[in-house]
């Protein structure tokens, strides 16, 4: 394992020198000189003339104590765990009062070799010792919990099966950070050539294939970009920057600062730092957009956090971000917290920490937020052998959940070549999903010219609303749990509103998207008469009854809420309302009902205080269908009310 650890034999000498005893200072000037020369070879990181020093020593003199540490450490700092463990063991075999803190140190030999009962038992030694390093016990109770941990999840390991992408992303350069777009054409990630950090793109062909990563240039400046994240509908770029200003951007604040840039009107927006509301001093980085564009997790290093934390800022209504929020102790620990992303599905939340029991340093976890309750659930390990010994990175998951992409050097130590940072994908295992989520696109056109018009669209589901904003291209693209109903509702300052309403029982991909075409019409006036928009039936998806009755259903009362505001902000409209059935039941009893529930809708909006003159309603029954009454969905097609503008 790579936990890093000072073994300094120095320390070991203070404290031996402190007890009156120090066997290599009963040793010969020559191997005292030899013993010098050891250390004089470690100081420079040069352990195997360091080992070879001390072999001297010990074919001289094997039971010699000093050495015997000393040498423990060198073969620790080369990583031959072994070989330390039988050093240090022999030590304490010699003399076990020697100095406790020779426990701690084969204590961390026999936890990198994953002899976790027997580490376990070394640290307990140590801490019973008369060591009188608090920080180091501290330390070893830690190390003890970790590899209690790792004893059981090695015995209990997740179903795992890492495949490394193809050489269109992984290059002799380092590749890491990725992102996918909601709709799985695109993937930014980093590159590193061992100078700078740059974000690269890649399209992802329809058949899964990965495209050439080239340099996002988009930006026109050389940013020396760092951890970054793309929002769901690729649209909007956070990304860090450290150290230097980047070349006509915005002033830096701290050592890392985190930039944003906006896709408008089919071109990137000049990359503009994010200012003090969210950058400080230190290091701010590893920003994540949730889903919705609006919010923003990010790792902070700022004043008053004992290591690296996590939080969450807001996207205001006047486009600036609240001040940051640290989130509550559940997530964020006395170690480093870092890495956030927030699934789509806008509750599943994973980060990594060297602040949990875990396997290496860094592990990587996951919890799921209570809206209900606000408040977080139960952070769970996602589990060896996702979690290794090593600094394990960030994930990023795939809309439907079940697949993860991760960094790894697997494949360079696996192959015995440099070591390397490359892109790997793994199918998640279930109990670690987050909800399927999948995303539903569109674009917003003008009745009469049928050009793209920008507008504001508001979806509403069991998990509350959404509101986004198109620009000119009037394209949009929402991501949304799946097994819900969904309302939906386009509207735009001189325009009828269109509405629509959807069950989302499956998960969509590039190749078949949920597509939404959305047709507005001019709201016609004197000086601007509309002959498109007369007659034309503006159906209401979203004005529901009960079943075989005329009794609105709560959630109607919204979309009446916004015809009475229609006609409240344009005097001069008049409409009619109009009720239809399918065919199932007698025909005039279709025809009563259908004339009941257009009246429902006319009644409640006289009572909201639009002038009777204005509005009027007319029951069709089965009489004018628009779908085929042969099928349920075709029924319920039919089964509908709207509102025609009258001249």
């Amino acid at each position: 394992m790579s936990i890093r650890v000072l073994l300094l034999l120095s320390f070991m000498i203070s404290s031996t020198m402190a007890q009156g005893q120090s066997y290599i200072k009963s040793s010969s000037k020559k191997l005292q000189k030899c013993y010098k020369k050891a250390a004089e070879s470690a100081q420079i990181n040069d352990y195997t003339q360091a080992i070879e020093h001390t072999d001297k020593i010990l074919k001289k003199e094997p039971d010699n104590i000093d050495v015997l540490l000393r040498r423990g450490s060198y073969y620790h700092s080369t990583k031959n765990y072994a070989r330390s463990e039988a050093d240090f063991q022999k030590a304490i075999s010699l003399n076990p009062d020697y100095d406790g803190r020779a426990y701690y140190t084969l204590g961390l030999s026999q936890y990198e070799q994953e002899k976790f009962e027997e580490a376990n038992q070394s640290f307990q030694k140590f801490i019973d010792s008369n060591s009188k390093s608090t920080k180091l016990k501290k330390k070893a109770q830690a190390l003890m919990s970790k590899s209690s941990f790792a004893a059981e999840a090695i015995k209990n390991p997740v179903p795992f099966n890492p495949i490394r992408l193809s050489e269109n992303i992984n290059t002799e350069k380092l590749e890491y950070y990725p992102s996918i777009t909601a709709d799985g054409k695109q993937m930014i990630y980093l590159t590193n050539d061992g100078n700078l950090e740059d974000i690269y793109i890649s399209t992802i062909e329809a058949d899964g294939t990965y495209g050439k990563g080239k340099p996002f240039s988009a930006f026109n400046v050389r940013l020396g970009e760092g951890a970054h994240c793309i929002s769901a509908d690729g649209k909007t770029i956070v990304f860090t920057s450290c150290d230097e200003r980047p070349r006509n951007v915005s002033n830096t604040y701290g050592s890392c600062d985190l930039f944003i840039s906006y896709l408008v009107n089919g071109k990137w927006s000049l990359p503009e730092n994010m200012g003090a509301q969210i950058n400080s001093r230190a290091m701010d980085t590893q920003p994540n957009l949730g889903a919705d564009g609006k919010t923003l997790y990010f790792s902070s290093k700022r004043s008053g956090n004992s290591g690296a934390d996590l939080y969450l800022s807001k996207k205001q209504k006047n486009n600036q971000w609240s001040k940051p929020i640290k989130l509550s102790d559940d997530i964020n620990t006395p170690g480093d917290d870092e890495s956030p992303f927030m699934h789509p599905d806008g509750k599943t939340f994973y980060f990594r920490s060297n602040g949990r029991p875990g396997m290496g340093n860094f592990d990587i976890y996951y919890t799921t937020y209570d809206e209900a309750t606000d408040s977080w659930g139960e952070v769970k390990n996602i589990g060896y052998p996702i979690n290794t010994d090593a600094d394990d990175g960030a994930l990023f998951i795939s809309l439907d959940g079940a697949t993860a992409y991760y960094t790894s050097d697997r494949h360079s130590l696996d192959n015995n070549i440099k070591p390397n940072l490359d892109i790997y994908k793994f199918d998640l295992y279930p109990e670690a999903r987050p909800t399927p989520t999948t995303y539903v696109s569109g674009i917003v056109k003008d009745g009469n010219t049928g050009k793209p018009l920008a507008a504001d669209i508001l979806i509403s589901g069991a998990n509350g609303e959404r509101n986004i904003t198109t620009d000119a291209s009037g394209a949009f693209l929402i991501t949304l749990p799946a097994q819900s109903d969904y309302s939906f509702q386009a509207n735009k300052e001189g325009y009828l509103f269109a509405s629509e309403r959807f069950a989302i029982k499956e998960i969509k991909t590039a190749l078949e998207p949920f597509l939404l075409e959305i047709t507005l019409y001019p709201i016609p006036t004197k000086e601007e008469p509309s002959n498109v928009v007369y007659d034309k039936p503006i159906i209401l998806k979203n004005v529901l009854f009960q079943s075989g009755s005329a009794v609105l259903l709560p959630e109607s009362m919204q979309e009446i809420n916004q015809i009475s505001e229609l006609l409240v902000s344009n005097p001069d409209v008049k409409i009619s309302i109009y009720g239809h059935t399918d065919n199932v039941g007698n025909e005039s009893d279709n025809l009563r009902l259908s004339e009941q529930r257009a009246k429902a809708v006319y009644d409640i909006l006289a009572n909201k205080g639009i002038q009777r003159n204005r509005l009027a309603y007319t029951g069709y029954g089965e009489s004018k269908p628009i779908a085929d009454n042969g099928t349920e969905v075709g029924r319920q097609e039919n089964r509908r009310t709207e509102f025609v503008v009258r001249r």
